[in-house]
């Protein structure tokens, strides 16, 4: 479960991140740009499956498009270096540089408004999921309690068992005693 949560954050991190960095040098993103939408997406050296990988980019990259946007590959660039990458929105979202500087700001403010939301609903799940996982394991410790006290009780009883068991042999070994020499 904290596995979980903690690549949530993560995800949830890196995306506010990204929309700060656009927020802040959007007169820095390209005329023709896009994001990477998968969570690893390889950048090759032809526009082919089997094209050697020239970087592999994250979630939240930034690319410059070099070219046309159609096509089932684009060519881009990312840190200096130029290769083609699938053209398909579970991979790359193109970001819309027509709009103004103002408005592509208020969507990016729009956008980390959401992600702050979503990152406060997943906190507040955590927070219950703490508490949850908190409850099991006093839940936990008290039946580990009881159950050590329990050991201890049947340790008890099984000593005074074999204790009753020895003194009841006694007792029938003098009755036989007795009873030999009343036979006498």
């Amino acid at each position: 479960m904290l596995y979980f949560s903690k690549t949530i954050s993560k995800i949830y991190l890196k995306a506010l991140t990204t929309a700060v960095l656009l927020f802040f040098f959007s007169g820095a993103v390209y005329a023709s740009s896009a994001v990477v939408a998968s969570a690893k997406l390889n950048m090759r050296d032809s526009s082919k499956r089997g094209g050697k990988v020239v970087a592999v980019l994250s979630r939240g990259d930034i690319v410059r498009i070099i070219g046309e946007k159609k096509g089932p590959w684009i060519k881009a660039e990312y840190k200096g270096r130029t290769g083609y990458l699938r053209n398909r929105p579970i991979y790359i979202s193109f970001i819309e540089t027509e709009k103004s500087t103002k408005n592509a700001k208020k969507e990016v403010k729009k956008e980390k408004k959401k992600i702050e939301k979503k990152i406060l609903k997943h906190r507040k799940e955590l927070k219950e999921y703490r508490k949850k996982a908190e409850n099991i394991i006093i839940g936990l410790e008290e039946i580990d309690r009881s159950v050590s006290n329990s050991e201890k009780k049947l340790g008890s009883l099984k000593k005074d068992y074999f204790d009753i068991n020895s003194k009841i042999r006694k007792e029938k070994k003098n009755i036989r005693n007795i009873e030999k020499e009343l036979k006498k």
